[in-house]
């Protein structure tokens, strides 16, 4: 599957109603493109307005977040905007 694939269907996950916490379903996304980078217009889309907040929270939790500014050539952002992954406890 294409990254272009995978973030649609990283989206479409995050978009469903559920009983899920904003915290919950970007652990899952970033769970589910399993170490690779993911934008955080990806969280935006989905309607998770506070997702840097949440990803602060998620990492005084203990996990392992990295972070950078976004590099995709493909995303026209206005402003800076930061892209994330979930480290895995081996890496």
């Amino acid at each position: 599957m294409n990254e272009y694939a995978q973030h649609n269907e990283v989206y479409r996950e995050l978009v469903r109603f559920d009983q899920r916490t904003h915290k919950d379903k970007i652990v899952d996304a970033l769970t589910q493109v399993e170490g690779r980078w993911l934008c955080g217009t990806t969280f935006l889309r989905a309607y998770l307005p506070t997702y840097s907040q949440r990803i602060g929270e998620l990492k005084n939790d203990g996990f392992n977040i990295e972070s950078r500014a976004c590099d995709n050539p493909t995303h026209e952002h206005r402003s800076s905007v930061a892209m994330y992954r979930l480290v895995a406890d081996d890496d």
